[in-house]
């Protein structure tokens, strides 16, 4: 997916290059002249990943230059990371209201634009962050507030079967009902749903994943999270909410028994936690009030597994380990 922006010499634009750890963006050579022409003012928002993580830490970096710059634009300019690639549903949601009233522009093939502001994207090592032009071009999220939860728990258990879950994250959610959380699942959520729940809340724990992300951009020092890990910790989301004023300490360690991993490898991989390691580490950090929850019986997770495999179509091998950090 290499691409970018080019002098009118052809001499590649340095400041136009994806920056993304493992990844080098190289785009080829221009060989010809004969291109179609896109007239007036537009701002390069870089590539557009469809991927809701990536989209939120590769994708909206270069946003803030729009409260920056004099001019007027007539489009924010991305090409795709997939060629014909769709604009999902969430895409629109944010940019709405990130960037209200400009049109989103996707270059589908080499293009000479009249005129094209090429901003800084806003990253480290691949990953957006609270600079604070960063966090000033933001700041209109932490004003959408209709939530009223003040618990919540942001599961993963509604997500497509192929997407890498928790085995058993139906039992969280019931314990943790009972503790007076409630319970959410962000893809049957608008952005501005989603975003009214996290500025609303006061204590939040989630499976660990994507919206994070999102959750990063509104963060507040005051809220308390909790992350239940489902692979290994990984320290940029801690990282990012931190950058972006959110807390700084972020609770939650590893409590993992085994992972279920399909042939094509651990993003899709489930992971079987230690319920009672897990209760430990919620009751200890005053999450919950009660930590005896029950660790599942074999028979139950060899049924739960053979169910997932009938119903994906794959076939799973249990990496027998324990993830922890004790």
């Amino acid at each position: 997916f290499d691409g970018g922006v080019y002098y009118s010499n052809n001499d590649i634009c340095l400041q136009g290059l994806h920056g993304k750890t493992h990844y080098t963006n190289k785009p080829i050579a221009l060989t010809s002249s004969e291109m179609p022409k896109l007239n007036g003012s537009h701002i390069f928002g870089g590539m557009l990943q469809e991927h809701f993580g990536h989209f939120l830490t590769e994708s909206i970096g270069r946003i803030w230059a729009l409260k920056h710059l004099s001019s007027k634009f007539n489009s924010i300019v991305f090409y795709h990371r997939v060629p014909n690639g769709r604009i999902p549903r969430f895409v629109r949601e944010i940019m709405e209201v990130l960037a209200p009233n400009i049109q989103i522009n996707i270059i589908l093939q080499p293009t000479i634009i009249e005129e094209l502001a090429v901003p800084t994207h806003i990253e480290k090592n691949g990953m957006l962050y609270g600079h604070s032009v960063m966090q000033e071009a933001v700041y209109p999220l932490k004003n959408i507030r209709s939530g009223t939860a003040k618990r919540l728990y942001i599961s993963r258990s509604k997500l497509n079967l192929n997407d890498g879950g928790i085995l058993f994250e139906e039992l969280i959610e019931n314990y943790l009902e009972a503790e007076g959380y409630v319970i959410i699942h962000p893809e049957k959520m608008t952005i501005n749903e989603q975003i009214a729940a996290y500025n609303g809340a006061e204590e939040l724990i989630f499976a660990e994943g994507s919206s994070l992300h999102l959750y990063s951009l509104v963060a507040r020092p005051s809220q308390r999270i909790f992350i239940i890990w489902r692979r290994k910790i990984a320290d940029h989301f801690g990282w990012q909410i931190g950058t972006f004023g959110g807390p700084k300490h972020v609770y939650g360690e590893l409590c993992i028994d085994s992972l279920f991993v399909p042939p094509n490898g651990e993003v899709c991989a489930r992971a079987l936690l230690d319920f009672s390691d897990l209760s430990m580490q919620l009751y200890k950090n005053d999450f919950i009030s009660s930590h005896l929850w029950i660790p599942l019986p074999r028979h139950e997770i060899e049924q739960e597994m053979g169910r997932l495999e009938i119903a994906t179509k794959r076939r799973y091998l249990e990496k027998k380990l324990r993830l922890t950090n004790h």
